[in-house]
Formats: C-alpha cells, structure tokens, sequence
C-alpha cells in the first residue's frame, strides 16, 4: 500500500481545491445517521459518498460509527452531502480503520 501522510483539519480547511480529485488520509470522528455520513474534522465536515471498494455501510456503521478513523479515499472540494452542508466528499474509500 502506498503511504498517504495525513492532511491535517487547517491543510483541507484553507486549501481545500488544492487536494481535488486526490487521494487523501484523513483522521477524524465518523459520524453516520439517517441524513448524514461523514467525517468530522473539528468544526470541518467531510461527506463520504461510498465505502466501496473498502467496506460497505452496513458494516462501517456496526462497528465505527461514532468512532475516530483513520480514512484514505478520493477527495472532492466544494459543498457537497446533505443539503450541502459538508465542505467536500470523498468519492471512494480505499482504507478504513478505527484509531
């Protein structure tokens, strides 16, 4: 696997179209309900679109849900998620754990 270093809340939060369609590593609080799958950065919020090909959400929600992660996916910049509340995506996960 290759190594990601993690991009850290202020990294994103300042530059974030500079890591568009990038494959990044972030470390954050996952939070999933029934309008919201995210991951949470501080006061910065991150929309995940798929688990795929990593995992599926039946079981990311089972076991880490409301956990902090460790995440490498695509990364997409711009509002995105739940009526747009989320400041970018990520489009694919390729590896997940709990911290």
């Amino acid at each position: 696997m290759q190594k990601h270093n993690p991009i850290t809340n202020s990294q994103l939060k300042e530059n974030n179209s500079d890591f568009d369609n990038d494959t990044v590593r972030l470390v954050g609080e996952l939070h999933l309900d029934l309008e919201n799958k995210g991951i949470f950065l501080d006061s910065h919020k991150i929309w995940i679109d798929s688990f795929k090909p990593a995992s599926d959400l039946d079981t990311i929600w089972e076991y880490m849900n409301g956990k902090e992660i460790e995440i490498i996916g695509l990364y997409q910049s711009g509002q995105s998620g739940h009526l747009g509340f989320y400041d970018g995506q990520l489009k694919e996960v390729y590896y997940i754990k709990t911290k």
